[in-house]
């Protein structure tokens, strides 16, 4: 398998997510690894994942779980056991590409073109905004065909960047 993006659980502990392409289907997966006298040893995998294969797909929330985006889901990851805890099923036939811990404890996620925010409560998402911050009425509707979420970071005065695979960043206050 091809290792796209790497996360460490703990100085001793990490996952990946991979792919293996093969000429009927593309296949992702996490993979776990502990580091044993100085080499990666895979411990677990879970494979035939419909996620997301890029780095900002995933977000620490805990000691325990790790959230992991993918088609009209997001996973609990449990980090004790290396199994999927639980998925949250999104209303939009999108995926959840792009997820951040804000400062204040909710859970933001670029889903294609909206920004969805969730707050995390005993390890489960509510739903609390749905922001569709993409289509301006200035624009054309061909100059937002490629606005689609790939990070988001929140800087130290609390506003949201948002950036996009077409290259364009736009900031959103939290006030």
């Amino acid at each position: 398998m091809e290792v796209d993006s790497v996360f460490e659980i703990n100085d001793k502990e990490f996952f990946s997510i991979s792919v293996k392409e093969t000429s009927e289907e593309m296949n992702m997966a996490l993979l776990f690894y502990k580091i044993k006298n100085g080499k990666f040893k895979n411990i677990k995998i879970i494979d035939k994942m419909d996620i997301c294969t890029f780095s900002s797909n995933s977000v620490k929330i805990n000691e325990k779980y790790f959230l992991v985006g993918g088609k009209k889901k997001i996973y609990f990851i449990d980090l004790i056991t290396y199994s999927i805890n639980k998925i949250y099923e999104l209303d939009k036939n999108v995926y959840a590409q792009s997820l951040y811990l804000l400062n204040d404890g909710n859970l933001i996620v670029g889903a294609a073109c909206d920004l969805l925010i969730f707050k995390i409560k005993d390890n489960n998402l509510e739903l609390i905004m749905d922001l569709k911050i993409i289509k301006n009425e200035n624009e054309d509707e061909d100059e937002n065909e490629d606005e689609v979420i790939s990070s988001i970071k929140e800087d130290l005065n609390k506003n949201v960047i948002i950036s996009f695979y077409n290259g364009k960043i736009k900031v959103l206050s939290k006030k």
